[in-house]
C-alpha cells in the first residue's frame, strides 16, 4: 500500500509506544530463519533453504557506471547511511521538481511529465510527509504552495477512487498530522468531498473510478482492495474536520464487506474474501479467487490498522477478531513452503482448489509487516514466526536476482525460484515489512537488509540523467518502457535506519 496513506497512523503508533520492541529479542539464528514455520492445523511445513549461485551483474548503458559508489563503502555507521538515503530521496525529488513539478510523476529517462493518476499532482502530495521526515522544509513549503494555488480534481475524465484515496487523501492527512496547515486541511476536505460521490452506488461499495462532477463510472465491478481500502483515511478526515459524513459513507461500504466475511465464516467457508466483486444494483456477487497480492491485499491490512486506529477499544473488536480469522485462514490455505528451496510464500488459490498456484507476488510482501504489527496475545509467536519466514522469502526475491532487485512475481518449482512477471516497480512492501520487523524484534538484520536494498536501487535503477526508474527485467537490469520514478521506498528505509527513539516527538507533531 502507498506510504502516505497510513503515515498519520504510523506516527501515532510510534509516539504512543504501540510499536515498542518486545522485551524479548525474537530473532532467530541464521540457520533457523526459514525452518521454524508456524504450526497450523495442517501438518507442519518442512524444508530447507538452498543457497542459489547468483549470476554476474550485467551493465546497462542507461545506468550509472557499475563501479562501487561512495555509499557502497559505508558498512557500520548508521548516520552516514541515513544521509545517503536522504541524498537518494533528494535526487529523486529534484528531478521531479525540475522536469514535472505538479504532474503525477516524472518519467526519469525521457524527463517528461506523466499523469497516469489523472493529473492530480500525486507526487507532490504523496511526498509531503517524506519531505518533512527528511528535513526538507523549503521543499515542503513549495509543495504546500502548489496545493494552495493549483490542486484540483477537475482535469481528468477518469480518476481511480482507490489511488486518489491512498495517495492524495492519505498524503494530505499525513502531512497535516506533521504540519497542521489550512491549505492542507482545505485540500483534504475538497478531496474527501469529491470522493463522497463514489459511495452513491446502490450497494454502498465505492465505485472503481469517477470523472469530475459526475456519477460513479464503472460501478459494475470492483476488487476487494479497491472497495476495502477507504475507511482509515475517511475516518481521519472526519476526525479533523468534525464532519461525520466522510466516515459514515466509507463505513457503509466497508460494512458490506464485513457482513459478507462474517456470512462466510458462519457457513463454514474459508474466512477470506474473493478478490473479484460484481455489482448489479443492490446485489453483489463474489468470485472464487483468494490472494494476498493484487486486488486483495490492503483490505486485510485495514482490518488491523482500523483496530489500532480506534485505540484497540471494545467497539473496535470486530475488526480485530475478523483480522485474526482471516490470518488463520491465510496461513491454512495460502501459506506454502517449497520443498526444494525451503522458501515460505503466499500463493493465490481458487475456492475449491487443492493447492495454490505456486507463485508469490511482490505486493504480498506487505504481509510480514502486517503480522508483526498485529501479533498480540496467544497468537503472538505464531504470527511473528510466519512474518519472519515470509520476510526472508521476500528478501531472497531481491538477493537472487543479478541486480539484487525483485521481480513483480515469482514461482517456486523444482527447487528453484523462477521469475514470472519480470518488471521491477520500485514497490515499498518489502521495506515496510522490514521496518515493522525491526521495530518489533529489534533484530539489526532487518536494518542490514534494508540497507542492501538501498544500495541495489542506487546501483541498478539509478539513471544518468538523475533519479530512479522501474526495470523491465531485474535479471538483466534493462530499463522499462513504462519507466517512472517512485520515492516510496526512501522514507521507509530511512525509518528502518533510525534508532528506536529517533522519531518526531509529540511536542513536534500535533496529534489530533
Amino acid at each position: 500500500m502507498a506510504w502516505a496513506s497510513t503515515m498519520f497512523l504510523l506516527l501515532k503508533h510510534l509516539q504512543h509506544g504501540i510499536l515498542e520492541r518486545s522485551g524479548k529479542n525474537t530473532s532467530l539464528p541464521q540457520k533457523n530463519r526459514v525452518l521454524n514455520v508456524s504450526q497450523t492445523n495442517n501438518a507442519v511445513l518442512k524444508g530447507r533453504t538452498r543457497h542459489v549461485q547468483k549470476k554476474p551483474e550485467k551493465v546497462n548503458s542507461l545506468f550509472l557506471p557499475s563501479q562501487p559508489k561512495p555509499m557502497d563503502s559505508i558498512e557500520f555507521a548508521w548516520e552516514p547511511k541515513r544521509q545517503a538515503i536522504r541524498s537518494m530521496f533528494q535526487e529523486a525529488w529534484s528531478v521531479y521538481k525540475k522536469h514535472a513539478f505538479g504532474c503525477d510523476e516524472v518519467l526519469p529517462i525521457s524527463m517528461k511529465c506523466g499523469n497516469k493518476f489523472g493529473n492530480i499532482g500525486t507526487t507532490v502530495i504523496d511526498s509531503l510527509d517524506s519531505l518533512i521526515l527528511f528535513g526538507l522544509e523549503d521543499e515542503f513549503e513549495q509543495g504546500v504552495a502548489w496545493i494552495a494555488e493549483s490542486y484540483t480534481l477537475e482535469r481528468s475524465s477518469l480518476i481511480s477512487v482507490f489511488e486518489t484515496t491512498i495517495r492524495n487523501l492519505g498524503g494530505l492527512l499525513s502531512a497535516y498530522s506533521l504540519r497542521p496547515n489550512h491549505a492542507l486541511l482545505e485540500a483534504a476536505e475538497k478531496t474527501g468531498e469529491w470522493l463522497l460521490n463514489a459511495y452513491t452506488t446502490p450497494s454502498g461499495l465505492p465505485a472503481f473510478a469517477m470523472g469530475p462532477g459526475e456519477s460513479p463510472k464503472d460501478a459494475k465491478s470492483t476488487s476487494l482492495a479497491d472497495a476495502g481500502t477507504q475507511l482509515l483515511e475517511h475516518s481521519e478526515l472526519s476526525h479533523i474536520t468534525k464532519q461525520r459524513v466522510f466516515k459514515d459513507s466509507a463505513t457503509r461500504g466497508f460494512t458490506v464487506l464485513l457482513q459478507e466475511l462474517e456470512k462466510r465464516i458462519r457457513e463454514g467457508n474459508t474466512a477470506l474474501l474473493p478478490v473479484e466483486i460484481q455489482m448489479d444494483g443492490n446485489s453483489l456477487s463474489f468470485g472464487n479467487s483468494f490472494s494476498m497480492g493484487p486486488r486483495g491485499d490492503s483490505f486485510y491490512e485495514y482490518l488491523i490498522k482500523l483496530w489500532i486506529y480506534g485505540g484497540k477499544s471494545e467497539s473496535m473488536q470486530r475488526y480485530r477478531l475478523l483480522w485474526e480469522a482471516t490470518m488463520d485462514a491465510m496461513i491454512e490455505n495460502l501459506l506454502v513452503q517449497d520443498t526444494g528451496t525451503g522458501f515460505v510464500y503466499l500463493g493465490d488459490r481458487k475456492e475449491n482448489a487443492k493447492s495454490t498456484d505456486g507463485q508469490m507476488h511482490h505486493l504480498a510482501c506487505f504481509v510480514p509487516g502486517m503480522l508483526a504489527l498485529g501479533a498480540e496475545g496467544r497468537k503472538t509467536e505464531k504470527y511473528l514466526q510466519v512474518a519472519k519466514d515470509l520476510a526472508f522469502t521476500c528478501w531472497q526475491m531481491y538477493q537472487l536476482q543479478s541486480t539484487k532487485l525483485a521481480a513483480d512475481s515469482v514461482s517456486f518449482s523444482s527447487g528453484r525460484l523462477k521469475t514470472l512477471s519480470s518488471h521491477h516497480y520500485l514497490r515499498p512492501e518489502v521495506v515496510e515489512s522490514l521496518f515493522y520487523l525491526w521495530r518489533r524484534t529489534g533484530d539489526p538484520m532487518y536494518r542490514e537488509w534494508a540497507w542492501e536494498m538501498a544500495k541495489a536501487w542506487n546501483h541498478s535503477s539509478r539513471v544518468e540523467t538523475g533519479g530512479f526508474t522501474t526495470l523491465a527485467d531485474p535479471r538483466s537490469g534493462s530499463s522499462s518502457n513504462q519507466h517512472s520514478l517512485s520515492a516510496f521506498q526512501c522514507p521507509e528505509i530511512h525509518l528502518v535506519e533510525l534508532e528506536k527513539n529517533h522519531l518526531p516527538t509529540q511536542s513536534e507533531i500535533a496529534i489530533q
